[in-house]
């Protein structure tokens, strides 16, 4: 038997519960909203439930239905009809809404910890807009305890996962929107990961490997092909006095890749920096461990680590070892048993990220 799901509405009302699916597939992620997909018998009990916006939860997951397939098929002569649901993770409700600056302003600047900027984005977006039409109903910011490191930040008209997604990347801290089923709430909070890595001692370490036997399986991918380490940005002005600033490590020789940054609707010069460091992480040196892991292993998901925890991930037959951050976890239950994948440092874009990365970078030129 697989795990039991449960749906619900958005009032956490309980419409039934399914464990007799053909396959669940759970995918979280720490800087961005995650994926579910469900497989399964059209005919067996209460899958009328699965209906646009209702909930599918497991555990701690928590998914919206976003997209419903029906099909028929023929087999050995008997007609099978199933579904296919898929949706995204709760934190998806701030895809919802885009980052308006407050009346009279052209930018929404705002300076503090990086938890800070982040809750101030969803308050002023989502909790409370200046117009309440933009309320999203029942979601409540947790309490603002400015972890993450001191920024500056501006945005304009953009999409607020994606804003929220930078701003994890830039700084570590995870984001997500998680049911408070007493209270009725949707509360949206920061995380931060532990540090588990095999250099530490506050914690007892987290080793992956082939050698330990608790990894089935392991792609390494190394990506320099789009890497860039010293940006040169440009705010307002023109010609000769035009302010442009550096960023980055300050390599030389073979060892420096420049790259420039437009920043002409930057109105404030203490953003610059933090637009060329912005501009340095999306062409940043791509080192990716995909791992199958043993989840009877030695060391316990959820338990011993879980996603935003940086481990030591290695192979020594490659000749790699690394300490990075889970970033993304695939969660598979399926009858004949689960299954778990692991994603560790930061990973290849897709084609839709770099769309979005790049109609991100002309929006301010398109809406001023």
């Amino acid at each position: 038997m697989v795990a039991p799901i449960r749906i619900m509405d958005m009032n956490f009302n309980l419409f039934g519960e399914i464990d007799d699916y053909l396959s669940l597939i759970w995918t979280r992620r720490w800087h961005k909203p995650g994926e579910v997909s469900l497989h399964l018998d059209l005919n067996i009990l209460y899958t009328d439930t699965l209906k646009e916006d209702n909930l599918i939860i497991l555990g701690d997951n928590v998914g919206i239905i976003k997209y419903i397939q029906f099909a028929t098929g023929e087999e050995d002569k008997d007609m099978a009809e199933s579904v296919l649901i898929r949706g995204l993770t709760l934190s998806s409700l701030v895809n919802r809404r885009i980052t308006l600056p407050p009346q009279g302003q052209s930018h929404d600047i705002v300076k503090g910890s990086a938890e800070t900027v982040m809750k101030h984005y969803v308050k002023n977006n989502c909790v409370n807009p200046t117009d309440i039409k933009r309320r999203i109903p029942r979601l409540v910011v947790a309490a603002d305890l400015s972890r993450g490191g001191e920024l500056t930040y501006q945005s304009r008209l953009k999409a607020l996962d994606l804003e929220l997604e930078q701003l994890s990347l830039i700084s570590g801290l995870g984001w997500d929107i998680r049911p408070d089923y007493e209270s009725g709430y949707f509360v949206f909070d920061i995380f931060e990961g532990r540090d588990l890595t095999q250099n530490q001692t506050s914690h007892n370490p987290v080793i992956f490997s082939i050698e330990f036997d608790n990894i089935r399986g392991q792609t390494y991918v190394s990506n320099s092909l789009d890497y860039k380490n010293q940006a040169y940005v440009g705010g307002q002005g023109e010609g000769v006095e035009r302010t442009i600033i550096e960023v980055g490590d300050n390599a030389e020789g073979w060892d420096r890749y420049e790259v420039f940054g437009d920043a002409r609707d930057v109105e404030n010069e203490e953003l610059l920096p933090s637009r060329g460091k912005e501009k340095l992480l999306e062409l940043a040196q791509i080192q990716s461990f995909e791992s199958r892991i043993d989840h009877d292993s030695t060391f316990k998901y959820k338990k011993d680590w879980d996603l935003g925890d940086i481990v030591t991930v290695q192979n020594r037959k490659w000749g790699i070892t690394l300490n990075t951050r889970i970033t993304e976890i695939t969660e598979i239950y399926e009858p004949d048993g689960f299954k778990l994948e692991a994603t560790f440092g930061n990973t290849i874009p897709t084609l839709t990220d770099k769309i979005k990365s790049e109609i991100q970078a002309i929006a301010p030129e398109l809406t001023r």
